[in-house]
């Protein structure tokens, strides 16, 4: 009924690729309305793979509607959802757009979204939030929307599409408040870990890079910054918070002016910068300059983006579980889609530090502008 072993070499991971078996038995009818279900043990027998896998396979389905369990008596197939679906359109800010798929951030999530529903032979389409974007998915219902870190402007938008009964989530930030789905990383739990590696290593001075003044993850991201070093009891000097106007990266005034703080005789010896793109840019700059990276100037960042592993030195950085985020925005539009969930959440999933060779025991001669709240 589900075939033989699943495949070892696909890209494609093992409880998906469970979850498309036991999917295309249940759309083919060999599995039918009210059966019971193989048990998971039969299921890993079949498929060779683990009971756990063949678990999370199932409750993935019991979660999209196509499954009920009922404790003591087993797993049924249910009523098939009502609604086609066709494709899910992966909504992406304009600027965004150009080179997305290739880029860390967004091509993580996107690759993410896309071997999702890859798996259940359902199309992935890219649009652009322009004004208005709503108008055009107001009669699409057989598809879902993953709205990918949009401009706070397209928050009204969203809200209503939401309110409508849409399908959509909000993946890559966090809003208060709303009636839309929201999926992201806990920025402020990043920020805290940033800080407080730094601080453990002895800096009493760290400068906060951030790109994208109306970006809710910089947003979070300074406020987290600011939080932590308060509860460390460290003040901050707010010449040492540096913020770019768009999140391509710091803009040739933004530049000077981190450059001139640098080349002060009292500066900050740490930095964290929001993004990868601005941790490659302060790396290039201190260099630059002639200040080396460790010994003098401690640098961490937000996004474990592979090309920041081959820099010399390898960056300290704070890693967002990407994949992890875009699957599960796939599963909440999904369960909106099949009636399985009521009404909105928010799912805040935590980051990790990972510690390379960027970040150093600071320089007790630069330490002595520490301060105390």
């Amino acid at each position: 009924m589900l075939g033989g072993p699943i495949d070892r070499l696909s890209n494609i991971p093992a409880h998906t690729q469970v979850k498309r078996r036991i999917l295309d038995a249940l759309l083919g009818e060999s599995l039918k309305v009210g059966a019971v279900l193989p048990s998971e043990v039969e299921i890993a027998n079949q498929l060779a793979v683990s009971r756990m896998t063949a678990n999370k396979a199932i409750l993935s389905l019991t979660a999209e509607g196509w499954l009920t369990r009922e404790k003591g008596r087993g797993t049924f197939v249910a009523e098939r959802p009502s609604r086609v679906l066709g494709r899910c359109v992966i909504l992406m800010r304009p600027m965004a757009l150009a080179g997305a798929v290739d880029d860390y951030y967004h091509g993580s999530l996107y690759w993410g979204i896309r071997n999702y529903f890859q798996a259940l032979d359902i199309r992935v389409d890219i649009a652009p939030m322009d004004p208005g974007f709503a108008e055009h998915f107001r009669d699409a219902t057989d598809t879902v929307l993953i709205a990918m870190n949009p401009d706070p402007r397209s928050a009204s938008e969203l809200s209503a599409m939401g309110r409508a009964g849409k399908s959509v989530a909000i993946l890559g930030s966090s809003w208060e408040g709303g009636h839309v789905n929201t999926i992201d990383s806990d920025n402020l739990l990043g920020a805290a870990l940033a800080v407080n590696h730094l601080v453990d290593y002895g800096h009493r001075r760290i400068a906060f890079v951030g790109a994208g003044l109306e970006d809710s993850n910089t947003i979070d991201r300074l406020r987290g910054f600011r939080v932590a070093l308060k509860g460390r009891l460290l003040g901050l000097n707010e010449n040492d918070v540096i913020l770019g106007k768009n999140t391509s990266g710091l803009d040739d005034p933004t530049v000077e002016s981190f450059i001139q703080n640098l080349r002060s005789p009292d500066r900050f010896t740490a930095v964290f910068a929001a993004g990868p793109h601005l941790a490659m840019q302060i790396l290039g700059i201190a260099q630059r300059e002639g200040i080396s990276v460790p010994a003098e100037l401690s640098i961490v960042s937000y996004d474990d983006a592979a090309f920041l592993r081959m820099t010399n030195p390898p960056l300290t950085t704070v890693a967002q579980p990407l994949e992890a985020m875009a699957v599960k925005a796939c599963e909440v539009v999904m369960q909106v889609r099949n009636f399985t969930q009521i009404g909105s959440q928010q799912v805040i999933m935590d980051p990790a530090l990972v510690v390379r060779d960027s970040t150093a025991v600071a320089n007790q001669s630069r330490t002595n502008s520490e301060s105390f709240l």
